[in-house]
Order: structure tokens, then C-alpha cells, then sequence
């Protein structure tokens, strides 16, 4: 397998700079199994703290991105189906003896949306990122974060997945938990409707 893939739609490179503020770079290392059609990648970006994730496709398309932060990934606190769900989003190893649930081993493709702790996911940015799943990423699952106990955002970032197509698994086993910062946040799965 080749270390690195190159991106090679820089429309789509542009699209995800103005989304997430950080540039995407044209080459990534590579992780992930070919065969299944796409691999994930990761790369640092100008702040320490902050990773870039995405996907690409196998003719070397960026077909999803993220930011995040590593130290958001509380891995002693999860669950082993949990531990998967976020490697596969990020990218990370130590995948020996979990189990991966079944209804996610064949998933075309996810989108992550990016968290807006406190405030609405700005209109403009929401009218953007429409096209951008809908579209060109072709998303089947989209992960979405959600902050407790501020219920009222929470409500708002569920109406915005269900405005992009998304209806949400309800399956507890496909809800994260996490504590981040003494918050517990939410991270729902959801599938395209």
C-alpha cells in the first residue's frame, strides 16, 4: 500500500478550508483498507492541539473532513464499539479484538459535522455544507456531536441533521458518551433517509 494518496479535487480542498478554517494538504498518509473503497486520513494541522481527519475515496478523492481535537478522544472511557466507531472516523490503530457492529462494517461513507458548542450552526455554513453532503461527499451516515445540558442546541443541532436528510439511529449501542471538560456531550449516528 502506498504511504500516501494524493487529493485531487482541489474544489473540494477549497470548499473544506472555508468550512473548518485550515487548509487540507493535496497529500495524506494513508490508513485504512483498500479494497473496502476508501481509506481514512489524518494530518496535523497549525495548531498542536488540533488534527485534520478526512476520507478519501480510492481514485484519491476527499470525500469527508473534520477537525478535532486529540484530546477530545477520551479512549480509556469507551466502550469497544465506541473505541471502533472513532477510529474509523480518525483513523487510529489497535483495532485487534473489537467487534464491529454489523450495521456499520458496509457504510459507503460518513460525514462528521463539526461541533458548535453554545451556538446555532451558522446559516451560511449550513447552506454550505448542504450541497457539500448531499453532493460530492454522497454521504450515507452522518455523525453529529451535541452538548448537554443545554437541551435547546441540542434540539437545534437534531433539526439540522434531520434539514440535510439524516434521520438518527436510536440504537443506545450507536450513541457516544463522552465527558469532555466535565460536559458529557452526545455523539449520534445517523442514517440517510
Amino acid at each position: 500500500m502506498e504511504s500516501v494518496m494524493r487529493v485531487t479535487d482541489p474544489g473540494l480542498r477549497d470548499q473544506c478550508a472555508r468550512l473548518f478554517g485550515v487548509c487540507v494538504a493535496e497529500r495524506w498518509p494513508v490508513r485504512g483498507n483498500p479494497e473496502e473503497g476508501y481509506q481514512w486520513v489524518c494530518e496535523e494541522v497549525a495548531d498542536p492541539q488540533t488534527i485534520l481527519v478526512g476520507i478519501v475515496d480510492s481514485e484519491g478523492f476527499l470525500v469527508a473532513c473534520m477537525a478535532a481535537s486529540p484530546l477530545q478522544l477520551l479512549w480509556g472511557q469507551l466502550q469497544d464499539e465506541e473505541r471502533w466507531l472513532l477510529m474509523t472516523l480518525v483513523g487510529l490503530e489497535g483495532t485487534e479484538g473489537i467487534e464491529i457492529p454489523t450495521s456499520l462494517a458496509h457504510v459507503g461513507s460518513i460525514a462528521v459535522l463539526p461541533t458548535f458548542r453554545h451556538r446555532q450552526l451558522p446559516e451560511q455554513m449550513f447552506q454550505e455544507l448542504l450541497p457539500l453532503i448531499r453532493g460530492e461527499m454522497g454521504a450515507t451516515h452522518l455523525v453529529a456531536q451535541t452538548a448537554r445540558p443545554n437541551r435547546k442546541h441540542q434540539i437545534k443541532g437534531l433539526a439540522m441533521c434531520e434539514r440535510l436528510g439524516f434521520r438518527q439511529i436510536v440504537a443506545p449501542q450507536y450513541t457516544l458518551r463522552r465527558t469532555v471538560g466535565g460536559v458529557l456531550e452526545k455523539v449520534w449516528l445517523w442514517r440517510r433517509t
